[in-house]
């Protein structure tokens, strides 16, 4: 399997999957080009190759224009490798960037009294704009995450999806199966699609990445509910203790989930809660390895554990709201 780029100087790209189909798809380009009185500038135009072999960078001939091979690929600052290598994106990258820093090292040298307004104006100017303006392919890494990605949440840390999964039918999960079912029937009979390419290969070579994938499109809903409730009784990690004993015992999906009438802040903001994704002493101390008994409320004078109980119930700062509210109870699990 192979993908030929034919890259215009507009920054136009035509994909094939052999030198044949390129062939024919630039005929159709320069048909288009010659009814609207248009050229190829043939010193501008290239090629590259993913995962090809040898033969097919040697230079393509159509007619009068001669298409040469390239190893890498400039657009807006950001390097795409032939060998399609993050690694080698980033090194090219790097290579280019680290002017910058020497110039940047230099003024900071030249001006050690500046002010450090001054400096930080230099460094955004001279580093961060042409870093990032370089970066725009970052992206993909993050398309990356949604479709085969890490256990990370909206909130303080990172938490696993167990815990997600079994509140709510909204799961990371179910997005992806929907977003590669869609992929897998509107492009199965695509022969010059990226994605099935790509399919293909990950399933011939049986990568992690697509047996992750052919998982959630056999998997049903039943059995990974199912998966996911055992996971979350059975952890002895401290999140899935708090969610099972305090939060949701019951291991149910709450109706704020199903209901369209909630507001997505509100759902966003319980379920951080829910899922012991905030900033409380408690939360805070699992990452600083502080000991339970020293995690205490800063807010009050209680000289308590400030745990999800405590702010709900027992904080003197949330006094007004419990008074503002007398038929909620503010005890966990019941409040939920």
């Amino acid at each position: 399997m192979r993908a030929l780029y034919y890259m215009l100087m507009d920054d136009t790209i035509i994909l094939a999957t052999s030198r044949q189909r390129a062939n024919e798809k630039i005929g159709v380009l320069r048909e288009f080009c010659i009814t609207l009185g248009m050229i190829t500038n043939e010193s501008k135009t290239q090629f590259m190759v993913i995962n090809g072999e040898e033969d097919d960078r040697n230079p393509i001939i159509h007619d009068d224009l001669n298409i040469t091979n390239c190893d890498m690929y400039t657009y807006l600052g950001a390097r795409f490798p032939q060998d399609g290598r993050l690694t080698s994106s980033v090194k090219a990258q790097v290579a280019t960037k680290i002017c910058l820093v020497v110039k940047f090292e230099a003024f900071v040298r030249k001006n050690p009294d500046a002010p450090f307004a001054a400096k930080k104006k230099v460094f955004s100017a001279a580093l961060v704009a042409a870093i990032l303006y370089g970066s725009c392919n970052a992206h993909v890494l993050f398309m990356h995450q949604i479709t085969f990605g890490s256990e990370k949440n909206h909130g303080h840390g990172s938490v696993s999806y167990g815990g997600w999964i079994a509140l709510s039918p909204r799961a990371r999960g179910d997005a992806q199966r929907r977003c590669i079912k869609k992929l897998t029937l509107e492009r199965a009979n695509d022969v010059d699609d990226l994605f099935m390419h790509v399919w293909r290969i990950t399933q011939d070579a049986g990568t992690p990445a697509f047996k992750y994938a052919k998982a959630l499109l056999d998997i049903t809903d039943a059995e990974r509910i199912d998966a996911t409730r055992e996971r979350v009784l059975s952890s002895e990690r401290s999140k899935f203790v708090t969610y099972r004993t305090m939060m949701n015992p019951a291991l149910t999906t709450h109706p704020m989930y199903t209901d369209p009438t909630v507001c997505e802040y509100k759902r966003r903001a319980l379920t951080k809660f829910l899922l012991s994704s905030h900033n409380l002493a408690i939360e805070r101390g699992r990452w600083s390895r502080t000991p339970r008994h020293e995690r205490l409320c800063t807010d009050c004078d209680l000289n308590a554990i400030q745990d999800e109980e405590h702010v709900l119930s027992v904080c003197p700062r949330f006094q007004i709201i419990r008074t503002n509210h007398p038929s909620v109870n503010f005890h966990l699990p019941d409040f939920f």
